[in-house]
């Protein structure tokens, strides 16, 4: 009888671990609910004109938006085929790019435009006016050219799952603060930070040694504090810099 006891409080102590420990590894994931802007068709797409495309077999890119309104509705397809878009497609006149929630491979939060899974930012319009963004933590990729040319913004909070930022991610983000760089980084592309003239210290975790920084990657950023300096060519040597 006793053994029979003994052995039940043994089973809820092993089953509470394990729901305690569930629970801890399901909150350390940081994983966000994506929220997309639903404007489901209640907005008109822009005319095609209104942007520099190029069609290919599978897919169009949109290269740039020539149009002249600071609120831009991405059609959800263009002779039949769904969009591809570039970092650098919206200049300094617009705040804001949506899709509607038909869109295959898009999909856009906040005014902000991502991968359809949400797992890539890929394009954050130059025109905005806020001087904190926070990257949400469904983001695991920044597409090249993603905030080129963002010079409003003065702070970063990166995404807590965020593993890649493409090459040209803050090209010539002028005013774009130091930097906290989350562990969770295993690659950096060229020139992703080149002309940030404004940062000065880049916080670079030690786990950070074993991941690929690619040549130029901080190039230009002449402001840099010796400890930083210091840190990145013990790991990476002068070929980022």
């Amino acid at each position: 009888m006793k053994k029979s006891i003994f052995l039940l409080i043994a089973f809820f102590i092993i089953l509470l671990v394990s729901c305690v420990t569930s629970s801890t590894q399901a909150s350390n994931l940081n994983i966000e609910k994506i929220i997309p802007d639903h404007i489901n068709g209640d907005r008109t797409p822009a005319p095609v004109s209104d942007f520099r495309i190029e069609e290919r077999t599978t897919d169009v890119i949109i290269w740039a938006y020539t149009g002249d309104s600071s609120i831009v509705v991405l059609p959800d397809e263009i002779n039949g085929k769904p969009l591809s878009v570039r970092g650098t497609a919206f200049g300094r006149d617009v705040i804001e790019v949506f899709v509607n929630s038909t869109n295959k491979n898009l999909i856009s939060v906040n005014g902000v435009l991502y991968s359809k899974d949400g797992t890539m930012l890929i394009s954050y319009p130059r025109g905005r006016d806020e001087s904190t963004f926070i990257i949400p933590n469904h983001v695991t990729k920044i597409d090249s050219l993603a905030f080129s040319g963002a010079n409003n913004l003065i702070e970063v909070v990166f995404s807590k799952n965020l593993e890649h930022i493409y090459l040209w991610a803050f090209f010539n983000c002028v005013n774009l603060g130091d930097i906290d760089l989350p562990e969770t980084i295993t690659y950096i592309g060229s020139e992703a930070f080149s002309g940030c003239l404004n940062i000065h210290n880049i916080n670079i975790p030690d786990s950070l040694e074993r991941a690929e920084i690619a040549i130029n990657a901080f190039r230009g950023i002449e402001n840099l504090n010796e400890r930083t300096k210091q840190k990145i060519l013990l790991f990476w040597g002068s070929s980022v810099l």
